[in-house]
């Protein structure tokens, strides 16, 4: 397991469908919450962490912004992306290479 992790974190314009078709809002229940701009988290790693990792990450990367950033937790999408050593490289040398 590496230990290289990026992170980005952008806004997301969040079109979810809903009966009045306004895409500005996500209905959850009988709560209407705005969604433009909500973010989104990818985390981007090398592969080898547990499911249970990546859900103590995902909870604690929406804890974070929905304190911080003021935003509603049904909002905040954090995605994973697992790379293989040969296909993540840095400073032009591929991870499987460093020692």
């Amino acid at each position: 397991m590496g230990s290289s992790l990026s992170l980005i974190v952008i806004p997301s314009e969040v079109a979810a469908a809903t009966e009045s078709r306004d895409l500005g809002f996500l209905e959850t229940g009988n709560r209407k919450l705005e969604t433009k701009n909500m973010p989104l988290i990818q985390i981007t790693l090398l592969k080898g962490r547990t499911t249970e990792q990546k859900r103590k990450i995902a909870q604690r990367m929406t804890d974070v912004l929905v304190e911080e950033a003021k935003t509603a937790k049904e909002g905040v999408v954090v995605t994973f992306v697992d790379v293989d050593k040969d296909s993540y490289a840095r400073g032009g040398e591929l991870m499987l290479d460093k020692k």
